[in-house]
């Protein structure tokens, strides 16, 4: 087949458009070939116990919708449900395929949901349901885990890092080892906050500490994490993020990095937009695989 043909084949199914080239003379043949601005849309979705944040990704470009609320906690489900079937039916760039749900909570690699998990009404049926009804993947992954995917992106160089984070659900931490997001196999290798330690009155877990006893627990407990695995880089996403810091510092072996990076709030949804846009791309590749079987991509 000819790149033509190609060409041709994909502009029947609307996958690609043709524009003029610069300074093309009037009445020639378009000859750019640029993907179609309604190519697909991807969803990220952040979960926490009193809100709910998403945002809508397009596959061609940079351009994205977002949106949020305040909720209960007994309606986190219904509120997700709900923004899936909107952006499914208004499609803003293109066929919805793919979403990632943020969750504060373990994720195993086969994406099954355990525990702790700080949504306690969480009982996620009704996004299963809607999954199946509407033909989309939907996957559920750790919010710290989501942190660490975000801010490998932006530290390229670093392939073995920590990203530990405090949000109002608790402590997590996301772990890179050797460029890989490391979940352990039942996907609570970053529960840090559930870490016990023998606090003033008595053994608690971490995150349950008063705040000067949680921020040194928390600070000795990296510094065994990071000689233990030996950590290139260890990023902050702290409430409290200087003042772990200064503690950490006296803790660390010269040659780990310390980072507190500059716009922390929206990581967990940057991520779950980094990973949807991915496997919507894979999805549309596979289906790539035979054209003529393909169903148009605008919708």
């Amino acid at each position: 087949m000819t790149v033509a043909a190609i060409v041709q084949e994909l502009l029947e199914h609307q996958v690609v458009g043709l524009s003029a080239l610069p300074g093309q003379a009037i009445g020639r043949t378009p000859q750019a070939v640029q993907l179609s601005p309604t190519i697909g849309t991807a969803l990220a979705i952040d979960l926490q116990a009193h809100s709910i944040q998403g945002q809508a990704f397009s596959l061609h470009g940079d351009r994205t919708s977002s949106f949020g609320q305040l909720i209960a906690p007994q309606d986190v489900v219904s509120a997700a449900e709900r923004i899936i079937r909107e952006v499914y039916t208004t499609a803003p760039f293109g066929p919805l395929s793919s979403v990632v749900v943020s969750v504060p909570a373990p994720v195993d690699p086969l994406g099954r949901i355990g525990e702790p998990n700080a949504l306690s009404s969480f009982d996620p049926t009704p996004l299963h349901a809607a999954a199946r009804e509407l033909e989309l993947d939907v996957v559920y992954e750790n919010d710290a885990n989501l942190v660490a995917l975000a801010l490998s992106c932006c530290y390229p160089d670093s392939t073995t890092l920590a990203a530990v984070i405090e949000r109002p659900t608790g402590i997590g931490m996301g772990l890179i080892l050797n460029g890989q997001l490391y979940r352990g196999p039942q996907g609570r290798a970053g529960e840090l906050g559930n870490a016990p330690w023998p606090g003033q009155q008595g053994v608690t877990c971490i995150e349950q500490l008063p705040v000067a006893e949680r921020l040194d627990a928390t600070a000795y407990s990296l510094a065994g994490l990071a000689i233990g695995l030996d950590l290139e880089h260890l990023l902050l996403v702290f409430e409290e993020a200087e003042q772990l810091a200064s503690r950490l510092r006296r803790l660390l072996d010269p040659g780990v990095k310390l980072t507190l990076p500059p716009s922390s709030s929206g990581l967990p949804l940057q991520g779950a937009g980094l990973l949807a846009r991915r496997r919507a791309s894979a999805r549309l590749l596979d289906s790539l695989a035979d054209l003529r079987n393909l169903e148009p991509h605008v919708a």
